[in-house]
Parts: structure tokens; sequence; C-alpha cells
């Protein structure tokens, strides 16, 4: 399961005394569904919308401690189990996210079942050669939300061009064909520069208006075949297949 963390999920670290004010003023700005209680780092409960929910419902005081309120003890995963046993683990317990945790037993994050399942779905057909009975559900799964998680696992949300990982599976293929054949191929990688002073002028509506506005540029001028991708923030990656250094530089300029 470590191995599907881009990075590590910042919960802010809550202890059983916060009062549950600044819980719910936490969990609204950082749009978080759930918060982790610790002491120490290790987890000693979960606080979950649905809690959160009742708490409200029930017109308690907000000055009460979350641990009044929290889910203990909290259940929780290894990051060195595999997807396969996360799966599993959800199944079994009827719930929506795993707390993931490290050898020494401190949270690492929080995993739910999309996160599991988009990042095996572009292998699913191999490893369900291999472990057809461990991935019967996954297949019954992605045969419904199929459309649903192809455009997750490979589209930029704001662009619709490629994303980082459809980018680097492609790129992986690409340059298998190109040692096999002995063809060529170039990789352009370009930034906007000052993209930050857009943002901070305009505000980040603009920000967006702006970098659809340079995908359409770009994806107008090159062709069908080539390979165009966000890479992260204003940073973007083109490969050009059959091309080289010289061909490359026109296509930049």
């Amino acid at each position: 399961i470590e191995t599907i963390f881009e990075k590590k999920y910042g919960y802010k670290r809550i202890t059983s005394d916060t009062e549950m004010a600044e819980v719910l003023e936490f969990m609204k700005d950082s749009q978080s569904d759930c918060v982790i209680i610790q002491e120490n780092g290790h987890p000693i409960g979960i606080l979950t919308s649905k809690d959160v929910i009742k708490f409200i419902g029930e017109g308690k005081n907000p000055a009460l401690s979350v641990h009044d309120v929290m889910s203990s003890p909290v259940e929780m995963l290894s990051e060195k189990a595999s997807i396969a046993e996360g799966l599993e683990y959800l199944r079994n317990r009827h719930f929506k996210r795993i707390v993931v945790t490290n050898d020494e037993g401190n949270v690492v994050g929080i995993v739910t079942q999309q996160d599991l399942i988009s990042r095996t779905y572009l292998k699913w057909s191999q490893l369900m050669q291999d472990h057809f009975k461990q991935f019967e559900e996954i297949t019954q799964i992605l045969q419904q939300k199929n459309r649903h998680l192809t455009h997750l696992a490979t589209k930029d949300s704001l662009t619709e061009i490629h994303n980082r990982h459809m980018f680097a599976e492609l790129f992986s293929q690409e340059l298998s064909v190109v040692k096999r054949q002995n063809s060529k191929l170039a990789l352009m990688m370009i930034d906007l520069d000052y993209f930050k002073r857009v943002n901070d002028t305009y505000g980040h509506n603009i920000g967006d208006y702006v970098l659809k506005e340079f995908v359409s540029s770009v994806t107008s001028v090159v062709r069908e075949a080539d390979l165009f991708a966000r890479w992260g923030g204003e940073e973007f990656v083109l490969l050009l297949r059959n091309a080289g250094c010289e061909e490359a530089y026109h296509v930049g300029e």
C-alpha cells in the first residue's frame, strides 16, 4: 500500500483533548471527511463525517473534547500490506477508508477504496491472470465504473490532457520500442515562466484559464501521435515520436 502514496497525507495531528470546535473548523478548511486522533504519533481514535453529523444533530456543546465524540479504538493496516489485502480489509469491515501506519505504528495517511482501485486499474488484466480469485470483486467494480476510472487514472482534471502517471506508463512503453527498433524519440520539458504572478495578481481562476488556453495552443500545433501531458503545476512534458533534436527544436519554437 505504501507504493500508492505519491505524497504523505498532511493530516493535522489532533490530540484527544482538542475541542470539537477546533476540529470542525479544521475539517471545514481542509475539506477532510475524517481526522485521526493521535497521541505521540500513534492513532487512538478517528472522527468521521458520520460522527460529525451525529454530533451536530444532537446539538452538543462545541467545547466538548474530541475524546468524547471520536470512535475508538481505531483499526489500522500496515503500509506493507498488499493492495489486495487492503480491499479485503475494506470489504470485510464495511469501511470506507483505511488508516495506514508504518512499522513504528505512526500514522502515514489514509487510503480509500478509490485510491486502491485507480492505482491498480491499468495493470488489472495481468494481475487477474495471477490472482483471479483475489481480484474477482475488482473486476466487477471496474466493469461498473470503467469510464469514470479510466478518465480518473489517465487525464489531468483541469486541462483534460494526460496526467503524470499516465505519461510515465506511456513513456516507458515508447522507450522500450525505441530501444528495440532503434528509432528516434524526443522529450520536451515545458515550464511557464512567472506563472505564480498570474495567480497572485489575477487569482487562481484566471490561472486555470491560462493553463487551459496554453494547452489548447500546444495541442493545435503538435501531431495527434505525440504525447502531451501535465507534469504538475505549470510544468508540462511533450513526447515526440520518430523525432530527433532538430525536429523537436522546430516544434519547440
